[in-house]
């Protein structure tokens, strides 16, 4: 396997966020075409934020750590629904309002992690 084919999804720092609609078509691209695990750089921290989205006044964060089976999952999700796929904000595994949830069945999907972005996070 070429290096290429395992290369993480490119960044986006918290002041050059993307929009919802960006952040789905860079999900889509990076799965097709890369094979890495991970959606971030190996090397650095699982929780570090590896791409910052808004959703109208929301500003979330997807971990480096996010997963490439979770990507997946994300997407089937995304292509079963009709129109926009609303995010949630509900509690995270620490107890905190911070992890997003997607549909109206508010689901969590395994290994996509994507949070809340707030100040000191």
């Amino acid at each position: 396997m070429s290096d290429v084919a395992l290369h993480p999804m490119e960044r986006v720092e918290r002041d050059a966020w993307i929009t919802k609609l960006e952040f789905h078509r860079r999900l889509e691209d990076w799965y097709r075409e890369s094979r890495a695990p991970l959606i971030g750089d190996p090397g650095v921290p699982g929780m570090t934020g590896w791409v910052f989205v808004r959703d109208g006044h929301m500003l979330a964060k997807l971990h480096a750590d996010t997963t490439r089976a979770g990507v997946g999952e994300y997407l089937a999700l995304l292509r079963s629904q009709r129109g926009e796929l609303p995010w949630y904000v509900v509690e995270s595994a620490r107890g905190q309002p911070t992890k997003i949830a997607f549909g109206a069945e508010r689901r969590i999907i395994p290994g996509f992690y994507l949070y809340l972005y707030t100040l000191g996070a």
